[in-house]
């Protein structure tokens, strides 16, 4: 994905300087993105703040606990402070998700703005789901039930 035209390696800025295309690597550690993929790409100028690029991945049973520039998730990468300056892998950290009262979710669902992930839901015994917020609304729920036997008469 490119916030640029991703033939481009140059491109001019407002004050009419160079500025030189980078790539960040979004590595989702476990969980995917909208695109069913374990990574993205994006093609960025330098000086792109990470609060612009949309990039939350989803893990059942898990909540995104953010941005990491190592995989020992020892250097936060903050969206509101990060700033892409060179190419750069940034590392999801998840964390066990907290259950989710039922009025939560009927509100989301009806408000219409988030993406649903199913996981172990075809059978029955232990399913969960997982509830991300898109766009303006953030956040990650996910919520463990139990598929029961459908009793017939």
């Amino acid at each position: 994905m490119s916030l640029i035209d991703d033939d481009t390696k140059e491109s001019e800025n407002e004050s009419g300087m160079d500025e030189e295309a980078v790539q960040i690597v979004f590595d989702a550690n476990g969980g995917l993105f909208d695109n069913q993929e374990q990574t993205v790409t994006f093609n960025v100028l330098k000086g792109t703040p990470l609060s612009v690029i949309e990039a939350e991945p989803v893990r059942a049973g898990y909540e995104f606990g953010g941005w990491f520039l190592d995989s020992e998730f020892t250097k936060a990468a903050d969206p509101n402070e990060f700033v892409v300056t060179e190419n750069a892998v940034l590392f999801a950290k998840w964390q066990e998700a907290a259950d989710l009262d039922k009025e939560s979710i009927l509100m989301a669902a009806e408000a219409g703005i988030y993406l649903v992930v199913y996981a172990d839901n075809t059978k029955v015994g232990n399913a969960t789901v997982t509830i991300v917020g898109k766009g303006a609304y953030g956040g990650t729920k996910t919520v463990k039930f139990k598929v029961l036997a459908r009793r017939f008469k």
